[in-house]
């Protein structure tokens, strides 16, 4: 059986895993090193930092540049986050 410190220590390695990955862009992109304490920003950018994780685990693109250019999260973006055109 699963237990709530089970969950929490788990929540903790995906933190640190989407917190890793955060630290892959530059530091001047805000969207990944927000600058406040607020949880929301924080939130969002490992938000997309998740995105990141499935484009380098599921399709093996280890360059962070390369992985942002499939990200499409943000307003108008029709519900699609990411994408990835396998040739």
């Amino acid at each position: 059986m699963t237990t709530v410190i089970a969950h929490q220590r788990q929540y903790k390695t995906l933190c640190r895993v989407l917190d890793s990955l955060r630290n892959e862009a530059p530091a001047t992109d805000i969207s990944y090193h927000p600058t406040t304490n607020a949880k929301d920003p924080l939130i969002q950018a490992r938000s997309k930092a998740l995105l990141h994780l499935f484009l380098k685990a599921r399709f093996g693109i280890t360059e962070f540049e390369e992985r942002l250019k499939l990200i499409t999260d943000g307003p108008y973006d029709g519900g699609i986050d990411a994408f990835y055109i396998d040739k």
